[in-house]
């Protein structure tokens, strides 16, 4: 079982940032073969005193991916389809940071268009900053202490962006997206963000990565899958009516599109990782 301390950012960073993990395991001589589905979240991880995962691609088309050399400091976009598998073998200690929809874009000035579908080198993508960031916390630091020194690096990066207001009405509508997913539809998210759907849906592709429709499926996706983990007598069709699905066939058309499988068959066939998480 993953052990996974889990935090939520303060201050402003909480517009910004969905959560902090740090996730311990040890699989001893088994492994752990995590699923790469789609995933609606872009996240920096930090491997600490660990070794490097393999990656397991599904094709040769996507062999490259990883090279399977994952970096110890890596960005992984929003995904939107099934990768692969990255393997873990050992005892390992991973810090995430897990954004909102437009949480990335607005903290690094980076468009998250540019990362999607993409797992890229942290290093190479912020340079000595998040290497110093990463040096302290292979320290013998606490949690608490690591999420504190996060959130200074992410305000500092933060307050280097003199345009962060201008996107203030994608924020809090993209962020609507994930506090209240089946109470806007894209049209009144459009309206109370003052813009014509085309306008909303080109801004928010730019700044989240995909288009809202396709990011409020992946997002409904991924819930369906932790609701199911984490509830296992639920049977599909309470999956159905609790994450907002129309019927089985609409849930079943999401898993194929985004696991690769419908869900039973990816349950029992690539089954995701049981995490037990305790919060700071």
């Amino acid at each position: 079982m993953v052990r996974t301390n889990i935090a939520r950012p303060t201050g402003i960073l909480r517009d910004y940032i969905q959560s902090f993990e740090l996730k311990m395991f040890d699989t001893h001589s088994d492994g752990i073969r995590k699923p790469l589905h789609a995933f609606h979240e872009i996240l920096i991880s930090l491997i600490i005193d660990s070794k490097k995962p393999l990656f397991e691609p599904i094709c040769t088309d996507i062999s490259s991916y990883f090279c399977n050399k994952p970096p110890y400091a890596g960005v992984m976009g929003l995904q939107t389809n099934m990768k692969g598998f990255l393997v873990f073998k050992g005892r390992f200690k991973v810090f995430n940071i897990q954004f909102k929809p437009i949480g990335f874009s607005c903290i690094f000035q980076i468009p998250a268009l540019s990362l999607k579908d993409r797992f890229l080198d942290g290093y190479e993508l912020f340079h000595h900053e998040l290497k110093d960031l990463h040096e302290q916390l292979h320290e013998e630091i606490s949690f608490r202490e690591m999420v504190r020194l996060t959130e200074k690096f992410l305000e500092r990066k933060m307050a280097t962006n003199k345009d962060l207001w201008k996107n203030e009405c994608i924020l809090k509508a993209s962020n609507s997206l994930i506090c209240e997913p089946n109470t806007f539809s894209i049209q009144e998210l459009a309206h109370h963000s003052n813009m014509t759907i085309k306008t909303f849906e080109r801004k928010f592709t730019v700044l989240a990565g995909i288009p809202p429709k396709l990011y409020a499926r992946i997002r409904r996706f991924n819930q369906a899958i932790e609701l199911k983990l984490y509830h296992e007598k639920l049977n599909w069709l309470d999956v159905c009516v609790k994450t907002g699905y129309f019927d089985l066939m609409h849930l079943n058309r999401d898993f194929k599109a985004f696991a690769g499988l419908p869900p039973r068959a990816f349950f029992e066939k690539t089954p995701p990782v049981f995490e037990n998480f305790v919060p700071l």
